[in-house]
């Protein structure tokens, strides 16, 4: 529910999505992605709420590699192979975060 609460606050809102970035929500988000691997909706609804958390903000693209997000969304991926829902959230949100932050590239790459 958190994930998409926070997610209706961000979308259409550069200035929420930033400061949400500077809170911490994007940690916050890959974090609760690692400790609930096994809960499919919270892995989707946390994919969507980076990629609208990503959106137009390199600094939470920024943010998104440097806590681990391309390493959760990938195991995401592996983990719930049949969701296709999960599977396009997961796409998106890594289409993002590699688009022109380097790290996340080549994160996405191993």
């Amino acid at each position: 529910a958190a994930c998409w609460t926070l997610s209706r606050m961000i979308i259409d809102n550069a200035a929420n999505r930033t400061k949400a970035g500077d809170a911490g929500a994007v940690e916050a988000v890959v974090a609760a992605m690692r400790t609930h691997r096994e809960d499919e909706q919270l892995q989707q609804a946390s994919c969507l709420t980076l990629f609208h958390m990503i959106t137009d903000i390199a600094d939470n693209r920024a943010k998104a590699g440097n806590a681990g997000a391309v390493e959760a969304v990938v195991a995401a991926m592996r983990t719930h192979r049949e969701d296709e829902q999960l599977q396009q959230a997961s796409c998106l949100t890594l289409f993002h975060m590699i688009t022109d932050i380097a790290d996340n590239r080549a994160k996405a790459g191993n």
